[in-house]
């Protein structure tokens, strides 16, 4: 079949959603966000980039498509890969390896970014040999969690209150950089769909967190050294449950090696749902 390889422009916003759902109707995980979620997740969260954004067309029909972001990480000036999708009826077509090998070259053409970055849940062992085919290495393994259960008794002496800035005061609290979505540098892109709580121990700022009510995710979760293993962050996840309009709250792509972090989580009753790896190229 002939393809046509457009920039992503806003006006395709609907057909874009509409591959998007098509090319993860069959996925490992149910992944099939409403219309405005998908809006704030491409335009807010991902800060897309139309530039590093292509779009597969066969005829009238959007059938594949690739979309990047690209800000510091790490030190690094990084590319994100957030989203590659193929709808069903067009996949075994390469359509994914002529939408990178058109975008890398502008990569490389720019200058400025050094590497590209992406995360392929576990399970999808056929993504991950296609990135690695392209070059992609794997550099770490991200756990990913959900809340099933109740909550510890939380400390009165706890005071959670919301916070209207993301300071720089948080980065004292954190055990382990934020995977690149939630990184210091992009977080901020997405600050009007989310909530920003603070946990208070008297005078001193003991933990923050940082979550997306509309759907749940919980984006930043963190407590001082000096007041961990106190109900710091149980108050604040009580907090963000009684705020979501999602029941199920979620916590993304903690690095498997954060092993405090984890048993913490695991305590407050969150279950390790499933697993994704990161991949990285160097450009």
């Amino acid at each position: 079949m002939n393809y046509a390889f457009r920039d992503f422009d806003e006006s395709q916003f609907i057909k874009l959603h509409q591959a998007f759902i098509g090319a993860f109707s069959e996925y490992f995980v149910t992944f099939q966000p409403p219309l405005e979620q998908f809006r704030n997740r491409i335009f807010n969260k991902l800060h897309l980039l139309p530039s590093l954004s292509l779009m597969a067309w066969h005829k009238d029909e959007m059938v594949g498509f690739m979309l990047h972001t690209v800000n510091d990480y790490q030190g690094k000036v990084t590319a994100y890969n957030g989203g590659t999708g193929v709808i069903p009826s067009h996949q075994r077509s390469h359509i994914a390896t002529q939408l990178y090998e058109i975008l890398l070259g502008r990569m490389r053409d720019q200058g400025t970014i050094t590497r590209v970055l992406l995360e392929v849940v576990e399970q999808n062992t056929k993504a991950a040999r296609f990135y690695e085919s392209l070059g992609f290495q794997f550099t770490r393994v991200l756990r990913c969690f959900s809340l099933q259960g109740e909550l510890p008794k939380i400390s009165p002496d706890i005071e959670v209150k919301k916070s209207d800035l993301l300071k720089a005061e948080y980065l004292t609290h954190l055990s382990f950089q934020p995977s690149f979505l939630d990184s210091t540098s992009q977080l901020p892109h997405n600050l009007a769909n989310e909530i920003i709580l603070e946990a208070w121990i008297g005078e001193s700022l003991a933990g923050h967190l940082v979550f997306q009510p509309q759907n749940g995710r919980i984006s930043r979760v963190a407590v001082h050294k000096d007041f961990r293993q106190q109900g710091v962050a149980s108050a604040l996840i009580q907090n963000a449950l009684m705020r979501s309009g999602d029941p199920k709250l979620t916590v993304m792509n903690i690095p498997e090696d954060e092993h405090p972090t984890i048993e913490a989580l695991k305590a407050m009753g969150f279950h390790n749902e499933l697993n994704q790896f990161e991949l990285e190229l160097i450009i």
